[in-house]
């Protein structure tokens, strides 16, 4: 759905993509967010950002 943001020139509405472990961080940022924006809804996990065991190796 679309989120809306209040900016100093008005109301902005945009597309949220929420990943929760984020990133993968030895990969490219536009690639992986590629893949999320045209992903199949139906499929209900995408496997390279899904069950990843570096989580805890993202920096802070």
């Amino acid at each position: 759905d679309n989120v809306c943001i209040q900016t100093s020139e008005g109301l902005s509405y945009h597309k949220l993509i929420a990943v929760h472990a984020g990133l993968v961080t030895k990969q490219d940022v536009e690639s992986q967010l590629k893949m999320l924006r045209y992903r199949d809804t139906s499929q209900p996990k995408v496997a390279n950002l899904s069950g990843r065991k570096d989580v805890w190796d993202i920096p802070k």
